[in-house]
């Protein structure tokens, strides 16, 4: 458990040292309102069919949500280039399910 909250601070505090970048959130915690945010969240094994297993400490889920999928894809691309500086490797992207935005998803 404790690498997955260093692999989930370290991608936290990447993504809130750039510059213009929206509020960085993990999962669960209260919506800070605005049109943009980002959220982080841990992801379950992909190793195991459906994703039914724990979570790993190795991958970790970025959502960048923004007012126009436009703009969900350039804080997209501004969290990749960022993570990859300190070894986070982009595995894949896709349309957010519950909104505007871009689903990504990372193995460090």
């Amino acid at each position: 458990m404790a690498d997955m909250l260093d692999t989930l601070a370290l991608a936290r505090d990447t993504l809130l040292a750039l510059p213009d970048v929206p509020p960085v959130l993990m999962r669960g915690q209260p919506d800070p309102g605005g049109e943009e945010v980002i959220v982080l969240d841990r992801v379950a094994d992909t190793g195991a069919p459906g994703y039914r297993r724990a979570a790993t400490a190795k991958l970790l889920q970025i959502t960048c949500y923004a007012p126009s999928v436009q703009r969900a894809l350039e804080l997209t691309a501004l969290a990749r280039s960022a993570l990859a500086e300190v070894g986070f490797g982009f595995i894949g992207s896709r349309p957010a399910p519950d909104g505007t935005g871009e689903l990504s998803e990372y193995r460090r």
